[in-house]
């Protein structure tokens, strides 16, 4: 029944202990956890943590994404959720520094996105792929910023991130997505992680 599903899902839930596991574990507890349906992120950019943390309670979140400022520092207050942290990438960025930035943190995903002078994401423009490319060589990572179905492909097989991640670029006009925008850029992104034999 529907609240058997739930309990269910919520033993199967990916937390911030799966974070420290290798690739290949991290994604077989992922799948895992999406068995039973999409998992469910909550976006916040430059919010107060317990602000944060109780949202993400309060509506069930199966994961927390930060896309502002946040930082790298006490990202452990957020537990037991999984936490993914956006960087944004200016032009001069270097993988070197971005990692630098990260300290000792293991237990996030790190996202990159484009950095825009005025948003925090969103803003359809993508950065140098080489710089994702050698972060991903060093950390699990996600890759934001002016992603669509016309170039998700060619990102994946020149970073071979973790994961893609897009918004702008599946929309018809400004918070409004096309559905058949959305079943392209999923077919083509699954399709181009299969072929570089980052998925099954």
């Amino acid at each position: 029944n529907g609240e058997g599903s739930k309990r269910q899902k919520q033993a199967l839930r990916f937390d911030a202990s799966h974070m420290k596991l290798p690739r290949a574990q991290m994604l077989a507890a992922l799948r895992e956890a999406t068995a039973l349906g999409p998992l469910f992120v909550g976006v916040y950019a430059n919010q107060p943590p317990a602000e944060v943390k109780r949202l993400a309670e309060e509506s069930g979140m199966d994961m927390i994404q930060l896309s502002g400022k946040e930082g790298w520092a006490d990202l452990s207050f957020y537990e037991p959720f999984a936490v993914i942290n956006a960087e944004h990438v200016a032009p001069d960025s270097s993988a070197e520094g971005l990692l630098k930035g990260v300290g000792g943190e293991t237990e996030a995903i790190m996202m990159l996105d484009t950095k825009h002078p005025n948003m925090e994401g969103g803003c359809g423009q993508t950065f140098d792929w080489g710089v994702a490319r050698a972060t991903q060589e060093a950390r699990p990572t996600f890759v934001a910023g002016g992603l669509g179905p016309d170039n998700v492909a060619e990102c994946v097989r020149k970073v071979r991130p973790l994961a893609v991640d897009a918004s702008s670029g599946m929309e018809v006009k400004k918070g409004v997505k096309d559905p058949k925008l959305v079943y392209e850029y999923v077919h083509r992104a699954k399709a181009a992680f299969a072929e570089e034999g980052l998925i099954k």
